[in-house]
């Protein structure tokens, strides 16, 4: 998959349409890739959607799936592409830590490598460890293994009651769920999106009818009215249901370089930002600066495909960009930034401090979602998959 490593800047005024244009397509279906999967889409396709209906009928029919005796929540999504998973599932385990229970992560580790001691990490781990440093996060592909292993550890524990938090998991059918949340990219309507490799669906939109939750993400790019239209239209599609709106926001900004700790986040207006990450869709991080930057200061764009290694050539033509950034901003009197994602940090934090340019300040946004309604409806639910499988919550909670 190959993207621009960067786009020019532009002015920050808030334009609706044009994040609707750069959200849609996906980064996948543009350049050769996205010509070649448009090309074998007639070809491929059919098999691909006989081959998904044919593995869901047989985990519909109970073959193959264990379940386990602890409460099991799948925070997921029916495409490919980012929809904000993340902190979705960073906000589903302190949900569950006010009532009472002790979360345990369990994600795939895409391009997950060995750590020094043999242990899987990736990105999404790192991430996920920095947001809860008290939550144990297991990197496995097979989810089924790694939750087999942490409940033998866990034997004769007297710990809070376990409830295991499936990230990414709700195509991994072979462990069962108490609830299945799934997310829907508002930028990314499954209603206008075909199943892959012409389109972005893992599965058809059938598949929606097993949630127990529909989250639409990215309120904050496409509008309320926008967001609550595609709530209505996705409501026949998962009768069982419960659905709400979240919007992302950044509840503080951790100055990654330099002195370190968090700044207010009012010291990014007017500001001369460079945008540097390497995310499915980055249309909300950009969004939520442009707001924050204001239509007195100006952003530029480093985009990378999902999951970029941030190589050695491509730090080098980063550490390029941001200098040319501050001397822009030197010249007009206003502070240079480079604004990245937790889960980019991740690899730029190898990036030795004296190489950045001096005077760019490189800032974290911490990212939480935020709910226009159905918050409710969404604790409710997860209270009672819990519930559903006899745990009980701590004393006093």
């Amino acid at each position: 998959m190959s993207m621009p490593t960067s786009t020019p800047s532009r002015n920050t005024s808030t334009n609706e349409t044009d994040f609707e244009r750069r959200s849609l397509p996906a980064p996948d279906h543009q350049g050769l890739i996205g010509f070649l999967r448009r090309l074998l889409s007639p070809i491929a396709g059919p098999f691909y959607a006989k081959a998904v209906a044919r593995r869901n009928r047989a985990f519909d029919r109970g073959e193959g799936v264990w379940r386990a005796p602890i409460p099991v929540i799948s925070v997921g999504n029916l495409s490919t592409g980012g929809t904000g998973k993340t902190p979705m599932v960073a906000w589903v385990c302190k949900a569950l830590t006010a009532l009472g229970y002790e979360p345990l992560i369990l994600t795939r580790g895409y391009k997950a490598t060995k750590d020094h001691s043999g242990v899987l990490v990736s990105d999404e781990a790192a991430e996920l460890q920095r947001l809860l440093p008290s939550v144990r996060v297991v990197v496995n592909p097979d989810r089924c293994a790694a939750l087999r292993q942490v409940l033998s550890e866990a034997r004769g524990s007297e710990r809070p009651p376990l409830v295991a938090v499936m990230d990414d998991g709700y195509q991994h059918r072979a462990l069962g769920r108490e609830l299945d949340i799934v997310l829907v990219d508002a930028t990314r309507s499954p209603l206008e999106d075909r199943l892959l490799p012409g389109g972005n669906l893992r599965e058809p939109l059938t598949g929606l009818s097993r949630a127990g939750a529909v989250v639409i993400t990215r309120g904050e790019v496409v509008g309320e009215q926008k967001a609550r239209a595609l709530d209505i239209a996705l409501r026949s599609h998962a009768p069982r249901a419960v659905f709400a709106i979240s919007s992302a926001r950044w509840s503080s900004l951790r100055q990654a370089t330099g002195i370190g700790g968090t700044i207010e986040q009012s010291s990014l207006r007017g500001a001369q930002a460079l945008l540097a990450c390497g995310l499915g869709n980055p249309a909300s991080i950009e969004a939520m600066l442009r707001e924050h930057v204001g239509p007195e200061g100006s952003i530029e764009l480093f985009l990378r495909p999902d999951h970029d290694p941030f190589t050695p050539a491509t730090v080098e033509a980063l550490l390029a960009r941001a200098k040319m950034v501050h001397e822009r901003a030197k010249a007009s009197g206003r502070r240079a930034l480079v604004v990245t994602t937790e889960k980019d940090w991740s690899k730029l934090s190898k990036v030795e401090a004296g190489r950045w340019p001096e005077g760019v300040m490189v800032v974290v946004p911490r990212v939480e979602p935020g709910f226009t309604y159905g918050e409710a409806d969404l604790l409710s639910a997860i209270a009672r998959a819990c519930a559903s499988k006899g745990a009980k919550p701590k004393a006093g909670s």
